[in-house]
């Protein structure tokens, strides 16, 4: 390694190197059997060379191949142009390492039989999904000698119960091995795909109920439109507004949390700045877009410790719980929506979206269950999700999936007048 970073360092004016080693079994579950069980172990290096105001970012599959093609980097980087966007590495020599790898989590990464019974032994139903295992160590080496090294091992799942052409779906992801939350997921999936009759509703505003899992994904549109890059470009309805204005409900409070027992938080950055937990919304005022160095300076700010080189990103997301019983939330005439899929932004300056919803989307009257409502969309902006926000649950779940890349940790939301359409 030491000989790779003297290359660097010979070869441009600043660099990053971000190492990664994964390993990681994925167990898919179709009918409550196991379908198929892969595992793998890759070693994907990310390279920042930056020289006289011009710079490059790749990709490589191992060390020894951005070795080899070091000098071919380097003839490219003479040919770019000038940009007043290089990204800057942060003054800091200091070298950290620290391992939160869970000693479970690690033994059914190359176990997890044990784990797959106990799973399929809580399913009521018919049983779909995926659980994947992984541990990964990320470091970070800079050329101004800063030294990051972090290891984590964490599982997410997610779980889809069938029954009768009903369904329900839940999630879960922590880098601290809980096997009660993951039979949880189970269980609530069940527990939404049990609902039954139909319901029709017209299209226009109705109060609506926001499982975890669907105000998970549209959160984590919003952490990443905090990003000073997307207010920067106005690809963020939140490029209206400045710090300290009032963006949302005195109830929604949205925290990027750098330092969390959940994957994706890090005690350093790419360009090796010290990460730390903050509100970008606190109490409905916008308290901080996210910064790197270079952003922060054409910004007048410091950096936030969120870099990605080019866009800052949140490490992870937390909205603050709030006074309400998960049940209280239904009590009136509201929609409740246990899924999503398809979230898709018509325009991101005004943050106008649609998203469609999936599994078990329930209509309640005077806080009773009448049916499942099909083919049914949230179609409105998100400025109104958080602004129309009334009431949150007290308790709070970790979500990850396909849908919700970034981890996350969010109530149930009871939202006032939003759009559903049809279709």
């Amino acid at each position: 390694m030491d000989k790779v970073l003297d290359k660097l360092r010979k070869s441009c004016d600043s660099f990053s190197l971000i190492l990664l080693d994964n390993k990681s079994t994925m167990i898919k579950f179709a009918d409550s059997k196991v379908t198929v069980v892969q595992r793998w172990k890759t070693s994907p290096v990310s390279l920042l060379l930056s020289r006289k105001n011009k710079f490059l970012t790749t990709i490589f599959s191992t060390i020894q191949e951005m070795d080899t093609n070091l000098e071919s980097l380097n003839e490219k980087l003479n040919l770019l142009e000038p940009t007043d966007m290089t990204p800057i590495i942060s003054n800091n020599d200091r070298t950290i390492k620290v391992d939160y790898s869970d000693k479970e989590l690690e033994y059914y990464l190359k176990e997890p039989n044990k784990l797959v019974e106990k799973i399929l032994d809580s399913a009521e139903m018919p049983l779909y999904g995926t659980l994947n295992l992984v541990k990964i160590r990320k470091r970070v080496f800079t050329s101004y000698g800063f030294q990051g090294d972090e290891t984590r091992s964490f599982n997410v799942s997610y779980f889809r119960s069938i029954d009768k052409g009903r369904s329900g779906q839940w999630s879960n992801v922590s880098s601290i091995f809980n096997e009660s939350e993951i039979i949880e997921a189970v269980k609530k999936s069940k527990e939404y795909a049990s609902i039954d009759g139909e319901a029709q509703i017209e299209e226009g505003k109705h109060d609506i109920v926001l499982s975890p899992m669907v105000l998970a994904n549209l959160v984590e549109i919003i952490g990443l439109m905090s990003s000073a890059y997307s207010i920067m470009s106005s690809m963020s309805f939140l490029a209206k507004s400045k710090e300290g204005d009032t963006v949302a409900s005195e109830k929604f409070t949205l925290w990027d949390m750098a330092k969390n027992d959940l994957v994706g938080s890090y005690n350093f950055d790419d360009e090796g700045t010290l990460t730390y937990n903050k509100p970008i919304i606190e109490h409905g005022v916008l308290r901080t877009f996210l910064f790197n160095n270079s952003l922060a300076k054409k910004f007048n700010r410091k950096s936030t410790g969120n870099a990605g080189w080019v866009d800052p990103k949140p490490w992870s997301l937390q909205v603050d719980g709030g006074d309400a019983d998960e049940g209280s939330l239904t009590d009136g005439n509201v929609i409740f929506f246990n899924n999503n899929w398809y979230t898709r932004l018509q325009n991101y300056y005004e943050g106008q979206f649609s998203t469609v919803g999936r599994d078990a989307v329930i209509a309640y009257k005077n806080g009773k269950p009448i049916g499942r409502v099909k083919r049914v969309r949230i179609s409105d902006k998100l400025s109104v999700i958080i602004k129309n926000l009334v009431e949150l649950s007290k308790t709070s779940y970790k979500q990850m999936w396909w849908e919700v890349e970034t981890p996350t940790r969010v109530p149930f939301a009871l939202i006032k007048d939003v759009m559903l359409t049809k279709g």
